[in-house]
């Protein structure tokens, strides 16, 4: 009777590390997909902010341009008064 549930205990406790090591298998596939897929997601971030650097870097460019033409223009404004001011003055000088 002792040496059957001795077999017993040593049958019960191969099926437990059997599923164990099932398990720890199945772990580790799923945290090898896991990781394989964080790897990918810290790659694409990285592409992400890459593209997101360059995106500011044409912005910024952009903007720097805008504003010279806005100066750009407001000084042609000035000069096109100024000349007609001239035109004005030197037709109100002509005898």
């Amino acid at each position: 009777m002792i040496k059957t549930q001795l077999e017993e205990t040593v049958r019960f406790s191969a099926r437990e590390m059997n599923d164990s090591r099932a398990m720890n298998e199945s772990n580790f596939t799923k945290l090898t997909q896991l990781s394989d897929k964080l790897e990918r997601m810290i790659e694409e971030k990285e592409r992400y902010e890459v593209e997101m650097s360059k995106f500011v870097e044409e912005n910024d460019v952009q903007s720097n341009s805008i504003r010279s033409n806005t100066l750009i223009a407001s000084k042609d404004q000035e000069l096109f008064s100024m000349r007609e001011k001239l035109e004005k003055a030197r037709i109100e000088d002509e005898p």
